[in-house]
């Protein structure tokens, strides 16, 4: 029975060349690219007579190929998020070397700790569902119980302080985008932190910058550090969106809600929402505070902080008045 299927002319013409070429019966079969005839030896599918020809032919096919249109240049750099500077390629995606390895090394890391995760949780005879349990969001690195110890800083003189760390104001940066202002603004919330005397008298003020992540508990945390107060560890009463929060339940509020079960991004805060602490129910101390918006001036110096010290929830950028003591009676004598 015949084969009715069509062939196309190369295809028989190629069919042909080979058969010649096998056989020697037929035409001779000559060169692609300078049309001699093919020397003897050469495999059966060969077109052309040498190394030579056929790598002219490709480089002629490479010339005649349409060009592709330039790639569109990246505006920010995929690493640090800043202008893209004059003079790189269409196809650069980071403004410098240093950037390009930092996001080659971030790469490498996370890899790394994947393939560990994955490995472990597979020797201990984990399977698919251990595999995806590796992949759920990891805690804040400040929720490692070391928040407290993160605000002790040396002064110049060598001395122990305890405060929160200061954004750095004087260093020259660029400003940034409005995207990247977004971005920061999703991620950190600004707060004033004023402490009043019982009378309602403000004794001294601080404006600070907060994580979103960080919940109310912690948050009591900072606004002792904010004032210098290193002893955190006392009764307190929180009053933030219409919420009563505490660390335990004590005789004044029944109905306070534990304070490290909420975080201030699930609160959903916004600008001028106010807030009440009550710290200290024996020295009665009163600290008011106001959401404000992320001024714009402090957000590169911000960013800076962010890259510099991603496991510090706080830091704070105007300080006014001179914090009082938290304990003025006590004895220095005393070793209870």
């Amino acid at each position: 029975m015949a084969d009715d299927s069509p062939k196309s002319a190369s295809g028989v013409a190629r069919d042909t060349s080979r058969a010649a070429a096998a056989g020697g019966v037929g035409a001779a079969v000559v060169c692609e690219r300078c049309g001699a005839p093919l020397p003897p030896g050469l495999r059966a599918e060969a077109r052309y007579c040498s190394k030579r020809c056929r790598q002219a032919a490709s480089r002629a096919r490479l010339r005649d190929r349409p060009c592709s249109p330039p790639p569109t240049p990246t505006e920010v750099c995929a690493w640090c998020g800043e202008a893209m500077p004059d003079g790189r390629r269409g196809e650069a995606v980071f403004c410098s070397k240093r950037c390009r390895q930092a996001s080659s090394r971030h790469s490498l890391r996370s890899r790394a700790s994947l393939e560990g995760s994955a490995g472990g949780s597979h020797a201990a005879g984990g399977g698919k569902r251990d595999r995806v349990a590796t992949g759920s969001p990891k805690e804040p690195p400040w929720r490692d119980g070391w928040l407290h110890q993160r605000f002790y800083s040396s002064s110049r003189r060598g001395r122990t302080r305890y405060e929160l760390p200061p954004l750095d104001l004087k260093a020259t940066r660029r400003a940034l985008t409005g995207a990247q202002l977004r971005q920061l603004r999703s991620r950190w919330l600004a707060t004033t932190v004023s402490l009043v005397n019982f009378a309602g008298y403000e004794k001294c003020s601080r404006a600070i910058v907060v994580n979103r992540l960080v919940d109310l508990h912690e948050l009591v945390t900072i606004v002792c550090a904010a004032v210098g107060f290193e002893d955190d560890e006392h009764l307190y009463h929180l009053e933030i969106a219409d919420g009563f929060y505490s660390a335990q339940q004590y005789v004044w509020v029944e109905r306070a809600e534990p304070a490290g079960n909420h975080t201030l991004a699930a609160l959903k805060l916004t600008r001028g929402d106010r807030w009440h602490l009550h710290y200290d129910m024996g020295d009665d101390w009163h600290f008011l505070g106001g959401l404000l918006t992320l001024p714009a001036e402090i957000a590169p110096a911000l960013r800076a902080f962010e890259r510099a010290r991603p496991d510090t929830p706080a830091a704070r950028y105007r300080t006014r008045g001179r914090a009082p003591k938290q304990y003025p009676h006590a004895d220095k004598d005393d070793d209870w």
